[in-house]
């Protein structure tokens, strides 16, 4: 019988594999290569270009989960072990249902293809799957960062409470501004012509809106509570520095890409070049967030192990 840590692995590579394969084999809409006058092999090797990063970027998340999963283990005789955990699988989830949800995605988008009645149906479908994803991850990072903090009685500074809704205030009003007053009613550019959402108003707002601001929320706290948590150690200090900073990159992402689907209208009038440069420092940054969470979470196992 496999492990559960070699369960989650096999998992996690049959699901990125058959993303790879799907995204590779699956046929391309010919009003794509027209629109942006490209060949087939060439828009394959854009697709490449950015299927190798989202892969390694998954890989990258799997690995600061393995890694923060060893390092709660290794101290789950006390309190702060089981709180870590539920940070790993916050981050688990993220790297798991990421390839998860690619692969209903793609599979769901390539049906539309040839049935387009399902295009609205596949598109709700789709941004559910993706505000569930983040709601889980983000209340288990969220409870194991409180319990962390709770355990050694540590408090959040008001000043940084405050700024943190300064900051929740503005992002949340330029969401709502552009999902409800900016955007465009469809993606009308020769390739497709379909709402962003395909929902009346008071449905997006308080199935997805209200959501999404809800995980940047308690994502944003997550952090202000390792942060307290962190600033009470001496150990362990310069290591959980390292987890913060990558937990605070995970989550500054999860809101640009949210911002980037409210404004995919405008994006998909672009041409290649400027689309990449939009998408490839997101997924950098992306990368860094988990690659820190992994440095963190190694260096903290070392110092449990010496």
């Amino acid at each position: 019988m496999f492990k559960k840590n070699n369960y989650y692995f096999y998992v996690f590579a049959i699901l990125s594999a058959t993303y790879a394969v799907l995204v590779l084999a699956l046929p391309v809409r010919k009003l794509v290569l027209e629109y942006y006058h490209i060949s087939l092999l060439g828009l394959r090797f854009i697709e490449l270009t950015y299927l190798v990063p989202q892969i390694l970027i998954w890989s990258a998340a799997f690995y600061g989960f393995s890694k923060i999963k060893e390092y709660s283990k290794s101290i789950s005789k006390y309190k702060d072990g089981q709180e870590i955990k539920y940070i790993g699988f916050g981050i688990g989830a993220l790297a798991i249902g990421g390839p998860f949800n690619a692969v209903i995605s793609t599979i769901l988008n390539a049906i539309t293809q040839y049935h387009d009645r399902l295009i609205p149906t596949v598109t709700i479908i789709n941004n559910y799957l993706s505000v569930i994803l983040a709601i889980i991850a983000v209340l288990l990072i969220g409870k194991g960062a409180y319990g962390l903090m709770a355990s050694i009685n540590a408090r959040t500074k008001y000043r940084e409470l405050l700024i943190l809704s300064i900051i929740y205030v503005i992002v949340v009003g330029g969401f709502c501004y552009l999902v409800f007053h900016k955007l465009p009613s469809s993606l009308s550019f020769g390739i497709s012509n379909k709402p962003i959402y395909y929902l009346p108003n008071w449905l997006l707002l308080f199935t997805l809106v209200v959501p999404y601001t809800f995980v940047w929320f308690i994502g944003g706290y997550a952090v202000l509570n390792i942060r307290a948590y962190q600033q009470k150690g001496i150990i362990y200090k310069r290591s959980m520095l390292f987890l913060e900073l990558g937990i605070t990159l995970i989550i500054i992402s999860l809101v640009l890409l949210q911002y980037l689907t409210t404004v995919s209208a405008k994006l998909a009038t672009l041409k290649i070049l400027p689309l990449l440069l939009i998408i490839y420092p997101i997924l950098a940054l992306v990368a860094l967030g988990y690659i820190s969470v992994a440095y963190g979470a190694k260096k903290l196992k070392k110092i449990e192990e010496s």
